[in-house]
């Protein structure tokens, strides 16, 4: 009687390399592919950086108590392209608390706003804040930081059309 030799390996370990080697190729150029459609893609506006920085706006003395419209904080665009007064928006938070809107102090509503901003500087662009100049953030018709409180700005290039809105900074500052 004879015996019948059976193979019981599956695949040789030269036909699993050369597996190994053709999906790692075919993975790789799927990588490459998808990273090159990614940076191929960019359609948006250019990377806007601006560098802000805050102080506080009356640093020899503290805001009085029981008084609104005290300035609280500056703020000054230290570095970045001009910026459009006409799309800034400027939320503060005092103390942690709810965020608030300002308005600007000459736009219509100003007089009731829980706070308002007014520019400072002048780079004889009147359309643009620019490098070296800023804005004073004010108390609005409510006295929100009465004695010493933090103030934290939140600055937002407001989009159009199909534009969304773009965080440009946050700062804080005591006052």
């Amino acid at each position: 009687m004879k015996k019948e030799m059976k193979n019981e390996e599956a695949v040789s370990p030269v036909i699993a390399t050369i597996l190994m080697v053709a999906i790692t190729v075919v993975l790789a150029g799927v990588l490459y592919v998808w990273a090159s459609s990614l940076a191929g893609d960019s359609t948006g506006d250019t990377l806007d950086t601006y560098v802000f920085t805050a102080e506080d706006a009356n640093p020899n003395e503290d805001p009085v108590a029981g008084e609104p419209l005290d300035n609280l904080v500056r703020v000054g665009m230290q570095s970045g392209s001009g910026l459009n007064w006409g799309t800034l928006q400027v939320i503060i938070s005092i103390n942690d608390g709810t965020p608030t809107t300002c308005k600007h102090h000459e736009d219509a509503g100003a007089a009731e706003a829980g706070c308002t901003y007014e520019e400072y500087g002048d780079s004889g662009n009147k359309n643009n804040w620019e490098v070296g100049e800023g804005i004073t953030i004010k108390e609005g018709s409510v006295d929100d930081c009465s004695a010493s409180c933090t103030v934290e700005v939140t600055l937002i290039k407001q989009g159009a059309g199909d534009t969304e809105d773009k965080t440009l900074g946050v700062v804080s500052s005591s006052a």
